[in-house]
């Protein structure tokens, strides 16, 4: 008996939750109007609140004139928003509680598209230790003797200048999709706005980047260019080559 009673309570609790209403998304840092609707009430008040806490309270909603009862509001950051509110419907107080979400684009990702973005976060972070490990496994320098002299150019240094710039893309997609991610779920929404600000920066910067690769191989060639010289002339005046 005593389980069976347990049971009940967990589904009208779980009952309860579901029918929650669910406002449309809003858009961080854009104007965003709550609607409640009561055409029987004289007044609606309403509190709004987020993971830094309460940022309107008690604060009474605006009647259109069609029972229609509005809040502006601006929320400034990516998370869960709260409403709960109060109005007198038919004469009697009666309260309400609904909430909505703030993402960067004022849109909430489908189940299948949250998905998608998990699938090819995993698939962007398997290439992202692949080229990692071949970064660091090739050499990155010309072969040199005990005494520091550089006695062969080793190409192979080049691929791994190519592995950094392509490593550089895939940061840039994996930041892109974890972001994503963050913002369709509650529970990482507090690392959206990080997420997103590196991947705004690492995409301004995308450009400069590409050029600095560029200068590092031209560099290298001529470093290169003029190493093989070297050793070309120490070849010919060397009397101990056969």
């Amino acid at each position: 008996m005593k389980y069976t009673i347990i049971l009940l309570l967990v589904v009208i609790t779980l009952t309860s939750v579901s029918a929650l209403d669910i406002l449309k998304p809003a858009e961080v840092n854009k104007s965003y109007t709550i609607l409640q609707t009561c055409a029987s009430c004289s007044y609606v008040n309403v509190t709004v609140s987020n993971v830094n806490g309460i940022i309107l309270s008690n604060q009474p909603m605006t009647d259109n004139g069609s029972g229609v009862w509005i809040q502006n509001i601006t929320p400034t950051i990516i998370s869960r928003h709260d409403v709960t509110g109060i109005g007198d419907k038919d004469g009697t107080n009666t309260s309400f509680a609904t909430y909505f979400m703030v993402t960067p684009s004022g849109k909430i990702a489908s189940t299948g598209d949250s998905i998608l973005y998990a699938l090819f976060s995993i698939i962007l972070f398997g290439i992202l230790s692949i080229l990692s490990f071949f970064i660091i496994a090739i050499p990155s320098g010309n072969e040199r003797d005990d005494s520091g002299f550089e006695t062969k150019v080793v190409r192979i240094k080049y691929v791994r200048v190519i592995l950094i710039f392509l490593l550089y893309p895939t940061v840039v997609l994996l930041l892109n999709f974890l972001n994503g991610l963050a913002v369709n779920f509650t529970a990482l929404t507090m690392f959206a706005g990080t997420l997103g600000f590196l991947f705004e920066i690492l995409l301004r910067i995308s450009w400069p980047f590409t050029l600095i690769i560029i200068a590092w191989i031209v560099i290298m060639l001529i470093h290169d260019t003029n190493i093989n010289r070297q050793l070309n002339k120490f070849s010919k005046f060397n009397p101990y080559n056969p």
